[in-house]
């Protein structure tokens, strides 16, 4: 089988850490080889020092998105990572787009990963960043709730996140 996993939460909730954490036990216990494909790298790509507007951020979701169904072309797991937002029409478009696209593939799973505002602010900080939306407590309870698996990286290990994540993804 092969993954394909979306790995979404708010900001500075530790994704980056679990999904290199995830790429290195699919490998080492599946044989597997995961993408790890950031929106925080396409991000990265946007002009900086510019007022972008909600049209350019779906711009640069839709490129991410084009590059992961170029990627799901190929035989390899992909692990997305993405901001949560609250907003129930992006993951809707999301799902549509990798749907569309992965359509030999299982099903993507839904993972979301949530951090206390306290262990958020702390972690901004260590990296140099303030970023503000969306906190674990304002985001849409609807779009926590059609996760597959919902924890909370201040109250688990990294490893403990990866082990119930690859628990999900099976063999």
């Amino acid at each position: 089988m092969v993954t394909t996993l979306i790995l979404d939460g708010s900001p500075a909730s530790g994704k980056s850490a679990v999904a290199r954490a995830l790429q290195v036990v699919r490998h080492r216990e599946h044989n597997e080889l995961c993408l790890h494909v950031q929106l925080d790298v396409f991000e990265g790509m946007m002009p900086r020092g510019v007022a972008l507007g909600a049209a350019d951020f779906t711009t640069g979701v839709q490129s991410m998105l084009a590059a992961v169904r170029a990627l799901a072309e190929g035989n390899v797991g992909l692990i997305v990572e993405l901001v949560a937002r609250n907003d129930a029409s992006v993951r809707q478009i999301i799902s549509d787009l990798l749907g569309q696209s992965l359509a030999a593939r299982p099903s993507p799973i839904w993972v979301t990963l949530l951090a206390g505002d306290a262990e958020r602010s702390a972690r901004n900080r260590a990296r140099g960043s303030e970023r503000t939306v969306p906190t674990a407590t304002e985001l849409d309870p609807r779009l926590v709730a059609s996760s597959r698996l919902v924890m909370r990286t201040d109250e688990h290990t990294v490893d403990e996140v990866v082990l119930a994540i690859d628990r999900i993804l099976g063999a």
